[in-house]
């Protein structure tokens, strides 16, 4: 996951840089413009971001394959899922049987 953060990172920086040389020809644009366009540019990034570590975080991370001596493959999750509770009986169910 840190190696996917890393080069989104580094992608989010390229993006900026290659933006940088292109408002600094334009003669026409203030010193506010540009501060509210990398403002922009910040956040959307920013957002980029939190959706892509979302995704990562939700994708689920497993262990290496064991094959077992009757040749089965098995996956195990590194975060296995917690079993659901066993429902419970109702009460009036018991108290109606005596």
């Amino acid at each position: 996951m840190s190696r996917l953060l890393k080069t989104i990172g580094a992608a989010a920086i390229v993006v900026s840089l290659a933006a940088a040389p292109g408002f600094a020809q334009q003669p026409t644009a203030t010193d506010s413009d540009k501060q509210r366009f990398e403002e922009s540019l910040r956040k959307g990034i920013e957002r980029v971001l939190r959706a892509l570590e979302a995704l990562a975080g939700s994708v689920p991370l497993y262990e290496m394959p064991e094959i077992q001596k009757n040749g089965d493959i098995l996956i195990r999750r590194k975060n296995p899922r917690p079993a659901p509770k066993p429902a419970k009986p109702d009460r009036d169910d018991d108290a109606s049987s005596t």
